[in-house]
């Protein structure tokens, strides 16, 4: 749309020129104009080009096949209360159950190392058959305890200390996903508000351009110079929007990513 409105411009200046309006030389401003537009248009194409190759290689199909978007996604506000998302995270998020489970991993061991410090109780049975066809059966009970075993008190230390250990790493990831989850819910909440801006800059950029082609249908606007430069701004002002757009969702994206809910948003169900 900018190289159109540039090479717009640049024909409105060959006939000011050729009417003796417009000096030659104002013309060399449009061409180099035009000229920056051309390497951008090339740039966003090649772009173009690599993000939807990108896409098909996630996607698995055809590098042939011809990906468009149609249109802008509608986009909606997401309430987000923070408490109940912190339940959330404390159910899914993977770092915190790792650390928990970390925790329940050396709550174990500690038993374990614990109950082997134990003395040992052994049931015994014998039946023995004589020739007679007389019949022995004995059965006893075996207390056992090896004395002056170190390493049996070394593991139990050990366990202790392990266990101390998983306990302060659980308390620091339950600390730092706060802070993060207070962090990506502020970042999402802002994003929210610059899109709302963005929204509002388009539709104010509109109405400029729509006044401007009123006053020019009535021969009171002040020249096509300025309706080229709205329609510009038009066009920077619904790519903003569009930034703004994927900006939020991105934020969305990372929350839902951060929480470990993204099957959940997206509704898939993995079989086991």
């Amino acid at each position: 749309m900018s190289l159109k409105n540039a090479q717009d411009s640049l024909e409105i200046n060959q006939a000011l020129i050729q009417a003796g309006r417009l000096a030659p030389v104002e013309i060399i401003q449009n061409q180099t104009d035009i000229a920056n537009r051309q390497v951008s248009l090339l740039s966003a194409q090649n772009d173009l080009e690599s993000k939807r190759l990108a896409l098909l290689a996630i996607l698995d199909i055809d590098k042939n096949t011809n990906i468009e978007a149609e249109t802008i996604p509608s986009v909606k506000p997401v309430t987000l209360d923070i408490e109940k998302l912190r339940n959330i995270a404390l159910s899914t998020q993977p770092g915190y159950l790792q650390a928990q489970f970390s925790v329940d991993q050396t709550k174990l061991n500690l038993m374990v190392a614990e109950d082997n410090k134990r003395w040992d109780l052994n049931l015994n049975a014998t039946l023995l058959n004589n020739l007679n066809e007389a019949v022995d059966a004995r059965l006893g009970l075996t207390f056992g305890h090896t004395f002056g075993d170190l390493n049996l008190e070394q593991a139990f230390k050990r366990a202790q200390v392990e266990l101390r250990k998983s306990e302060n790493t659980l308390k620091n990831v339950q600390t730092k996903l706060d802070i993060e989850l207070q962090d990506r819910v502020r970042n999402t909440n802002l994003s929210y508000n610059q899109l709302e801006l963005a929204r509002r800059a388009t539709q104010l950029s509109q109405q400029q351009l729509e006044i401007e082609q009123e006053k020019l249908k009535l021969g009171r606007g002040n020249a096509v110079f300025q309706l080229i430069r709205l329609q510009n701004e038009l066009a920077q002002a619904r790519n903003a929007e569009l930034d703004a757009t994927i900006q939020y969702l991105n934020a969305l994206t990372n929350l839902d990513l951060f929480l470990g809910t993204t099957l959940q948003t997206w509704q898939v169900k993995i079989e086991n």
